[in-house]
Order: structure tokens, then sequence, then C-alpha cells
């Protein structure tokens, strides 16, 4: 699998979708500039440009590949990756996912739980046994816990504190209105 191939599987039109939450977080959670110099501030915005739209969007693709063969979106301007690449691409996605994991802070809890949390919701969005995009309400709600999960990372990553919860809600209700927007299209 090539890199301009695996590049297309990442959609690299939508990465600024998890770097914006990641960012937002960042910025509310920054308490000194020194914290804003961590290398693992830059690490994490090129995580969530590249590695983590791989993770999501070539989990989508091997699990919708039922769906995703019959519709010309996807043959003609999206990645239609087939059952031969799915080996390629998993082992991939785990090659760029992976080494960022052991970047995390581990007695940040925040910060780790909030990677759990992404990988879990942006992961079984599409992946069974969960499938969350095919059950109303709850596509919703791992849609949108992916990009809340990101948010918080950054924010506890920078060494944010406590459980802002009126931010959290409202990036909820955001990422729930985001999603059923971008749905319209799909239907």
């Amino acid at each position: 699998m090539t890199f301009s191939r695996v590049l297309s599987i990442s959609r690299y039109r939508f990465w600024i979708y998890e770097l914006g939450p990641f960012a937002y977080g960042v910025f509310c959670g920054v308490a000194t500039l020194t914290a804003l110099l961590d290398f693992r501030v830059l690490a994490f915005a090129v995580f969530f440009l590249f590695p983590a739209n791989l993770y999501i969007y070539g989990i989508n693709d091997m699990f919708d590949y039922e769906t995703d063969k019959l519709n010309p979106r996807k043959v003609e301007y999206e990645a239609l990756v087939e059952p031969s690449e799915w080996k390629s691409l998993s082992t991939r996605i785990a090659l760029c996912v992976i080494p960022f994991l052991f970047l995390i802070p581990f007695k940040n809890y925040g910060a780790l739980y909030s990677m759990i949390a992404f990988l879990f919701f942006a992961g079984f969005y599409s992946a069974k046994p969960i499938r969350a995009k095919a059950i109303p309400v709850l596509d919703s709600i791992f849609s949108a816990g992916h990009y809340v999960a990101t948010g918080a990372f950054g924010y506890y990553l920078v060494g944010g504190t406590g459980f802002p919860l009126i931010p959290l809600t409202a990036a909820m209700c955001c990422s729930v209105a985001m999603h059923a927007y971008s749905a319209v299209p799909d239907i």
C-alpha cells in the first residue's frame, strides 16, 4: 500500500476536524507558556492531523465495505478499500497510532483516559461488535464522543485540571449537531 493511498484513506480534507478540538483543548487547559512548548503538544498535533484520521477512516472503510462498494462517491471520489488491502491497512494504522501512545504521560490520568475514550468512540463508531453508526442516537453520541475526547485530551495534556463540565457538555452538543448536519448529504 503506497503512502499516497494511505493519505487518501485518511481523508486529508477532514484532518482539521480532529486538530481543531485538540487545539481548543490545549488553549483552554494551558496555564503557562512552558506547557505549550512541551514536545508532546506538537507530537499530538501531528497525531490528530494524520494518524488519528487514518485510524478513524481506515476502520470505517474496512467495516463499511459492503455499502461503500455500491456508493459511486467511494469509487470515484474517495477511497474504496478492498478486502485484499485490509491487513496492510490494519498494519499501517497500528504503526501510525501505537508509537504516539507511548508519549502519553501515564501519570496524567485525564490525558490517558481521554485518549482511551478517543480510541473507543472513534473505533467502535464503525467497528463491530458495537458499530454505533448503525444505531440511531448512539451514532451521534459516539461521533461526538471522539471529538470531545480529543479536546479533553489536549486540555489534560497541558495540565488542565478538574472536569470542565460546562465546556464538555457544550462541545458534546455542538458535535452532535455537527454529526446530524454532516449526515444530510449522506442520506
